[in-house]
């Protein structure tokens, strides 16, 4: 699998910082996208398939993950 083909999604509610994390990562030559909701999250999650999740452990707002 090549970098382009590697899926990050980022979710971090503070914009300096998700921001920051996706300038970062896409410099590093992977696919990635920026999200401060974990609902929105949650609605890319059904759309793209990542192969890696950066999540803020501190977000305020809270969505059960479904695991399956």
């Amino acid at each position: 699998m090549t970098k382009k083909n590697f899926n990050i999604l980022i979710i971090e509610d503070d914009s300096s910082q998700g921001a920051a994390l996706l300038e970062a990562v896409k410099r590093a030559g992977y696919n990635a996208e920026w999200t401060q909701s974990p609902q929105q999250a949650l609605v890319l999650a059904h759309h793209t398939d990542f192969q890696l999740l950066i999540v803020d452990c501190m977000l305020p707002q809270k969505a059960a993950w479904p695991v399956s």
